[in-house]
């Protein structure tokens, strides 16, 4: 058999063959994955069932796989604005969908696991890439009371599947970094306490040791940007009450990558860690993974602006001060135009020099006025590069669409 990183570099490198190629961008409807189920249904390798529906009368599936007395529950976009993760589960499910020379780890798994996949737990709020549900309802603060639909379906199934382990798939924003390096979080991981007292209990520790094998995996595709997310206690999340409850969760943050807008090189990420961490599983090696990998990872730490202006002089009462700007951008559906915008707001004024930013803007005479309304169109016409910002900038418009 072939040791655990080498299968994973070789599938690394052949990603491509198994990548779903529908998804086009980031912005995922119910209505490509239904499609994509469907088509997952006429194989008699997935067992599908429709596990209940959204707010919005969404339906909400899961996709079952293996026979194996080691269960494991895998769920996606829980928060309706992080798709990342979805993307990666149909690629990993058409990596078992394959036939080729991979077909006895396949049969390893098939034999030893039994999947149950949730590959779009919001459904709702994915529609309009947001990340509560259609009632408001982050998903992730509802185990306890279990208000929204979609909270109770994946408590229901835990308790009735009473699973071994469970891979919380989400999404981070670009401001982060492992500790305090100048490098961009990719991926981060955690395995959630149970209470404050942060203790690690057997369930707990199974999760850091899975968790262990994935860094040791990933730290030779993306060394450097790999972070431990903070342990916080968070008592109504499905996390921390998994591990009370006996499921060993795992929560995966798919991070940012420099020229990645869609998130492409993070969902293949996704995709080795996850295979990965079966192949440990299955082969029970993740029991030989130390504590110590986990817990040297550095802290992911919000630490980066999206764009960072140096050098601007704000004039007040005749004198002048200079100072940097730090900006953060957002992604946000339109309901009234059907369309994605990206808003920026301004995180920060002052000196920003120990900063890290994705962009920096810097010209020498840039000045902070009072800006005046530009016209729509014509902002949508110039905005296209750093000659169109500087035009901008000089003739102090502000830029309303």
């Amino acid at each position: 058999m072939v040791d655990t990183n080498t299968l994973i570099n070789q599938l690394y490198k052949r990603y491509e063959i198994y990548s779903e190629r529908k998804f086009t961008n980031k912005f995922i409807k119910h209505l490509l994955i239904k499609e994509l189920i469907i088509g997952l249904g006429t194989s008699p390798l997935f067992e599908i069932s429709e596990i209940g529906k959204s707010v919005l009368e969404k339906e909400i599936y899961c996709i079952k796989i293996g026979k194996g007395k080691i269960k494991i529950l895998l769920w996606s976009q829980m928060h309706g604005d992080e798709p990342t993760a979805t993307m990666s589960l149909f690629d990993f499910l058409n990596f078992f969908s394959a036939k080729d020379e991979y077909d006895s780890f396949r049969n390893e798994i098939l034999e030893k696991l039994t999947l149950y996949i949730i590959p779009m737990l919001n459904p709702d709020g994915a529609e309009v890439f947001k990340r509560e549900n259609a009632i408001n309802i982050d998903l992730n603060r509802d185990y306890i009371k279990a208000v929204s639909p979609e909270a109770k379906i994946l408590k229901q199934l835990q308790k009735e599947l009473k699973p071994q382990f469970g891979f919380n798939l989400h999404d981070q924003d670009s401001y982060y970094s492992p500790g305090n390096s100048y490098k961009s979080t990719a991926m981060s991981f955690l395995a959630p306490p149970q209470d404050h007292s942060n203790e690690i209990t057997p369930v707990r520790k199974e999760a850091i040791r899975v968790i262990s094998g994935i860094i040791s995996v990933l730290q030779e595709f993306i060394p450097g940007h790999i972070a431990r997310y903070k342990d916080d206690h968070e008592p109504r999340s499905f996390g921390d009450n998994f591990i009370l409850n006996g499921t060993s969760s795992i929560l995966i943050e798919s991070g940012y990558w420099a020229s990645d807008d869609n998130k492409f090189f993070i969902r293949k990420l996704n995709f080795v860690a996850l295979l990965s961490a079966l192949k440990i599983i299955c082969t029970g090696e993740y029991k030989l993974c130390e504590d110590k990998t986990y817990f040297d990872t550095p802290v992911n730490m919000e630490s980066f602006f999206d764009l960072l202006i140096e050098d601007v002089t704000v004039i007040r009462n005749d004198n002048n001060y200079k100072v940097d700007i730090g900006i953060i951008r957002k992604k946000e559906f339109d309901i009234n135009n059907n369309c994605y915008k990206i808003k920026s707001f301004i995180k920060e004024i002052g000196d920003l020099s120990f900063s890290n930013a994705h962009d920096i803007f810097s010209k020498n005479g840039l000045v902070l006025v009072e800006g005046n309304l530009s016209i729509d169109g014509e902002a949508n016409l110039k905005l296209r590069g750093n000659d169109d910002i500087i035009y901008f900038f000089e003739n102090g418009l502000l830029i309303i669409g």
